[in-house]
């Protein structure tokens, strides 16, 4: 078998052309493909070990991360949700993390969010999103006077021309010279 084309390659130049077929030839297959890239291993025994207490969750390392800016009161603003840091999150006391501080945020696999800050994961809880209070309006609190009206024969309320009295005036000021 040569190992630079592929197995359906493979599979045709043997003629096979059923599944039953292939599943009868795939251990010869698999045989000559392990002669051909096994590898003995350096040491025999298993690499894979079991997580001591101290060492980090491996939720929180396979997981999403997003960055996120702090706002007021500790809160955040993640997929169209407000989360705070849970009471109890951490076996220590919750560090006063100022506003505007960019944060990481982990969601696990399974959905849970965590706010990771500085080494440390604190786990977030959605809260009700803090209505805005109504900036009151700014009415003038000015005298109740009453506007400035012009006399009956102050020049502006008069007209500029009267059409009556000169209506060769008043045509020619709206059509232009010739």
């Amino acid at each position: 078998m040569k190992h630079s084309r592929s197995w359906i390659v493979e599979l045709r130049l043997r003629g096979v052309d059923s599944i039953e077929e292939a599943n009868r030839v795939l251990p010869e297959l698999i045989e000559e493909h392990n002669k051909a890239f096994a590898v003995e291993p350096t040491d025999p025994h298993s690499a894979f070990v079991p997580l001591e207490q101290n060492q980090p969750d491996l939720d929180l390392i396979l997981c999403y991360r997003h960055w996120r800016t702090l706002g007021t009161g500790q809160t955040l603003s993640f997929d169209h949700k407000t989360y705070a840091i849970a009471e109890g999150s951490q076996k220590s006391v919750i560090p006063p993390i100022p506003p505007k501080t960019r944060v990481e945020v982990r969601q696990t696999l399974d959905g849970r969010l965590f706010l990771w800050y500085k080494g440390k994961a604190y786990a977030l809880k959605e809260i009700p999103k803090p209505k805005r209070q109504a900036a009151p309006s700014k009415q003038k609190a000015g005298s109740k006077r009453k506007p400035h009206k012009p006399d009956e024969n102050h020049p502006w309320r008069k007209p500029l021309f009267n059409p009556k009295e000169a209506p060769e005036t008043a045509r020619c000021s709206q059509t232009a010279p010739s």
